[in-house]
């Protein structure tokens, strides 16, 4: 995807976004047994496949896709 900063009426700039490597914080793993349920750890994926958009649970090791009710709101 592309991101254009309109500065005046005009693009002044373009910028190539992708989806990141590593999350942290922002996804809740839907493993109801997971260290971030069980012991309130900290979430933190890791990017699995980028086609997929599925990241995988440093703890519990889960695959899981990016879907709305596994984001988490700011605290």
């Amino acid at each position: 995807a592309t991101i254009n900063i309109i500065r005046d009426g005009k693009v002044s700039e373009k910028r190539k976004i992708s989806i990141p490597e590593t999350v942290k914080g922002v996804m809740e793993c839907p493993n109801p047994s997971c260290a971030t349920r069980k012991l309130g750890a900290s979430s933190i994926f890791t990017l699995e496949n980028r086609s997929e958009m599925t990241y995988r649970c440093y703890y519990c090791e889960r695959v899981t896709e990016v879907r709305p009710e596994y984001l988490t709101s700011p605290k």
